[in-house]
């Protein structure tokens, strides 16, 4: 029998030095600009103004940004008297409420890109299940600490988010540049896209010192995130990048990691940054126009030396080949021009038809034990996945060892390699087969669902709220189900549910309504997040129905997570 080594628990030298540069401190830059480091995945920046500071950026909850507000506070105690979101991603807006409170909110300017609101309700609504579970998995939020499991993110420590999230909607947006003045404090923000479509750089021409927001930071970056995102182009990438490198900049300021000084070294680095990615680009859409397939150039486009080398570049967060791939889909689309890809059987029947080339399950079981006794781990763990995905299922017993071989393939990559990103994914992705590790999507969902709530939803518009509920219907249970359901808003805008036998119109105004609701926003985020239920929504005086109660309820119930408990 194929003896099976168990993999001892390592992690690459550079993640360990990685980690232990996010070590929790705060870092003076000129004369008023405070950097929080190593609170959570991402930096808080606050500067000093007359009277008053500005916060840019909040982390990831109110937790993590409380204790990096306290670390702040030992240097100053003034008042904020503004917040400025560089983009809207999770652990740059959600801890806001740790420096705000609802009293102190009137006096507080709160700046963002005009198009952050949006793309925070992309987060936190259209996909957050699926966002979630591929973060979760991404930044190791279920690992354990140490070399067996979680060491560091590529761009900062553990993720902190949980259901403490305090995000407050801007207050002054803009599109594409603009001049500000907050506690006395003169700054320009711009739009810089890349990480996030949404991003901005403030620059304070007075000290000059540049906040490049994600759009730059000690790693190469991570136009492809493995968590689920919007394509991110590499041309809006290197071209933000250059409109920091133009502003000469004495330091700069990044919102993962430490700051660097120096003009002449703040510029070389933003320089050997956007080579690094524009290198990638066009060397891949050289090959794209060469014919080459989206494998082919993943396997084959990779840095020159001399960027290679740089610490900006180490493949610690975003990892070149898988760049490569989202390039290729975000340009051309997923089609490889494999005709065999086009239409291909599906993957049940595929991996079925692999197993039976290799001589059926316990041929296949076989050559598995004997690639990842070889160290075959990457061949390891495909053959593992056609396994366990064939059609009809292979033998009980033997799926579970083939979930152990696979989950000691991964393991085993994971031990060495230098990314981030693939470490943690392929630690939680063993620990899901062995069971070591619950993870169940539908109760993600409902975990989202919940967490969520006013404070996250208060800060998108509410006809993004009700479009979202279109994407919970069942179709198999509204197959034969045609009803218009008003939500009369009393403090926003009225619209209908109009549910068309599986699909689920959202439509202004209430007219023609079979069912009409009338009801005030706040009761509507408790509806969609599960906090209310429609029992007891419809018990008080809040909520008024005009039309019949059960159908009411029997509507609601064809909606994923939104079925009306027994009342």
């Amino acid at each position: 029998m194929t003896t099976i080594p168990t993999p001892e628990p390592a992690a690459h030298p550079a993640l360990t030095d990685l980690a232990a540069s996010f070590g929790r401190r705060v870092e003076r830059v000129g004369d008023r600009v405070l950097v929080a480091i190593g609170y959570g995945l991402a930096n808080t920046v606050v500067i000093i103004g007359d009277g008053g500071l500005v916060v840019v950026d909040t982390m990831e909850g109110v937790q993590a940004a409380s204790e990096a507000r306290d670390a702040i506070r030992e240097h100053t105690d003034l008042p904020v008297r503004g917040v400025i979101y560089t983009h809207g991603h999770p652990d740059h807006v959600w801890g806001t409420r740790a420096w705000v409170s609802p009293e102190d909110e009137p006096g507080v300017e709160i700046v963002a890109h005009e198009t952050v609101p949006y793309y925070v309700n992309e987060f936190a609504n259209i996909l957050a299940p699926r966002y979630t579970l591929g973060a979760m998995h991404m930044y190791g939020s279920l690992l354990p600490d140490g070399p067996e499991g979680f060491i560091v993110n590529g761009i900062g420590q553990r993720v902190r988010a949980g259901a403490d999230r305090g995000f407050i909607p801007p207050t002054t947006t803009f599109r594409d540049e603009q001049e500000l003045t907050i506690a006395g404090v003169r700054l320009q923000v711009q739009f810089t896209p890349g990480e996030s479509p949404d991003e901005i750089l403030v620059w304070l021409p007075d000290d000059g010192i540049v906040l490049s927001a994600d759009t730059v930071y000690r790693s190469f970056p991570n136009v492809y995130t493995i968590r689920g995102a919007r394509y991110r182009d590499p041309r809006d990438w290197y071209s933000s990048v250059d409109r920091i490198r133009a502003l000469g900049a004495e330091h700069l300021v990044p919102c993962h990691g430490a700051p660097v000084s120096g003009a002449a070294e703040v510029d070389a680095v933003l320089t050997t940054y956007r080579d690094g990615i524009q290198y990638v680009f066009d060397q891949t859409i050289r090959g794209m126009n060469a014919g080459r397939t989206p494998d082919e150039l993943a396997a084959t486009v990779r840095l020159p030396e001399h960027l290679a080398s740089s610490p900006w570049l180490a493949e610690l967060y975003g990892k070149v080949e898988i760049c490569v791939r989202n390039i290729y889909a975000g340009l051309y689309g997923w089609f490889s021009g494999d005709g065999a890809d086009l239409l291909p059987p599906p993957p049940g029947e595929e991996a079925a038809e692999v197993v039976a080339l290799a001589g059926g399950p316990d041929a296949a079981a076989a050559a598995l034990r004997d690639a990842v006794a070889d160290g075959r781990m990457a061949w390891a763990a495909k053959l593992a996945s056609w396994l366990l995905r064939a059609e009809p299922a292979i033998d009980e017993a033997l799926a579970e060892e083939v979930k152990r071989l696979k989950a000691t393939a991964l393991r085993s990559m994971a031990y060495a390699t230098i990314n981030a990103n693939a470490r943690n994914w392929w630690l939680t992705e063993a620990a899901v087969l062995d069971g070591t590790i619950a993870m169940d999507l539908p109760a993600i969902a409902g975990f989202v669902a919940r967490s969520n709530a006013a404070e996250l939803l208060h800060g998108v518009p509410e006809r993004d709220t009700v479009e979202a509920l279109s994407l919970r219907l069942d179709p198999e249970r509204s197959a034969d189900t045609t009803v218009r359901v008003g939500l009369a808003l009393v403090d926003a805008t009225p619209c209908t549910l109009a549910i068309r036998r599986g699909v689920c119109a959202i439509e202004d105004g209430i007219d023609g309504c079979d069912l009409t609701v009338t009801l005030r926003r706040d009761d509507l985020i408790a509806l969609v997040t599960g906090a209310l239920s429609w029992h007891d929504a419809l018990a008080t005086d809040e909520v008024a129905l005009d039309g019949d109660r059960d159908r009411l309820l029997a509507t609601v119930a064809l909606f994923d997570g939104w079925e009306a408990p027994e009342g």
